[in-house]
């Protein structure tokens, strides 16, 4: 006996079709991009810092956290010299989803949730290859030796699919059920954001857990529980990071020598700064800025 069921169709409202560049850009100073156009969709996201940008005609600015989603052949660049040397995460990709272009174009905030989706797609592509996928560099990625590149290529395309349909979803009306759930969400990304703003404007000082606990008048396990919750890190490790952003952004600045660097930053030696940076990045200080001068001379 045939059984009858109803069916509910999956439609496929986002399908990234070909990953064509993934890159993490830390910008140097005077950096300038004049303006292109492509086939295929591009998402820049603004991980530390701010960017100007020209798109088709108009001037936009991008704050740290903003993304900006490019229609194919849309005319952009950086036309003004960079200023305060952002961090960008820039994904390029092809999709033939006519349901995009109603996010594309205008500034989009990313909660830490997206974000992590986002970066999701880099943490599977560095599995690849020997950083991101520049676009000189995708074919040799696709035919180096790594049987497991398609599946790991495939769940890089799905990440990026779902930061995608959460965005679309974001402009859906919410079901007035999930009100509750939400506001609560809402308070742990608030939190969140408000420890990350402390954490930048105290980045001289020793910021320990029960400091940050004393300062939001949480719990540590709380704080804890709450930041690792949206951010996927530990405080002490969200304090890391942005310790870390900040050393890397002062030094493409070029305004300040190691030194008075390791003291904005909270460190007791020049000494100590070098071996902490080297730790974090694999490489000293001045390895650093010369791999950023080349970069802006290249």
């Amino acid at each position: 006996m045939e059984l009858l069921y109803d069916r509910l169709p999956c439609q496929k409202t986002v399908d990234v079709t070909a990953l064509v560049s993934v890159e993490y850009l830390e910008l140097p100073k005077d950096f300038v991009f004049q303006a292109e156009h492509h086939r295929c969709w591009e998402l820049n996201f603004i991980d530390y810092g701010s960017l100007r940008t020209w798109v088709d005609g108009r001037e936009m600015l991008l704050q740290k956290q903003d993304m900006l989603l490019h229609a194919p052949m849309t005319p952009h660049g950086i036309l003004e010299k960079t200023e305060n040397t952002p961090n960008v995460a820039s994904v390029a990709f092809e999709s033939t989803s006519p349901a995009l272009y109603d996010i594309s174009g205008r500034i989009i905030r990313l909660s830490p949730e997206l974000q992590k989706l986002l970066s999701d797609v880099f943490q599977y592509v560095s599995t690849i290859s020997e950083g991101y996928l520049p676009v000189n560099e995708l074919d040799r990625a696709r035919h180096s030796p790594n049987p497991q590149k398609d599946l790991i290529l495939q769940l890089a395309a799905l990440s990026l699919e779902k930061l995608l349909l959460e965005l679309l979803r974001a402009n859906a009306p919410q079901p007035a059920a999930r009100t509750a759930k939400l506001t609560t969400e809402n308070q742990k990304t608030n939190l969140a954001r408000m420890v990350e703003e402390y954490v930048n404007a105290h980045l001289d000082e020793k910021l320990s857990l029960a400091r940050l606990s004393r300062h939001f008048n949480v719990s540590v396990n709380k704080l804890s529980r709450d930041i690792r919750a949206t951010t996927h890190r530990s405080p002490q490790e969200l304090v890391a990071r942005q310790r870390l952003k900040a050393a890397k952004q002062m030094i493409r600045q070029e305004e300040y020598n190691f030194t008075q660097i390791a003291e904005r930053l909270g460190f007791s030696s020049l000494h100590y700064f070098s071996q902490w940076f080297k730790k974090q990045t694999r490489m000293s200080p001045t390895e650093y800025a010369t791999s950023v001068r080349s970069r802006s001379e290249s």
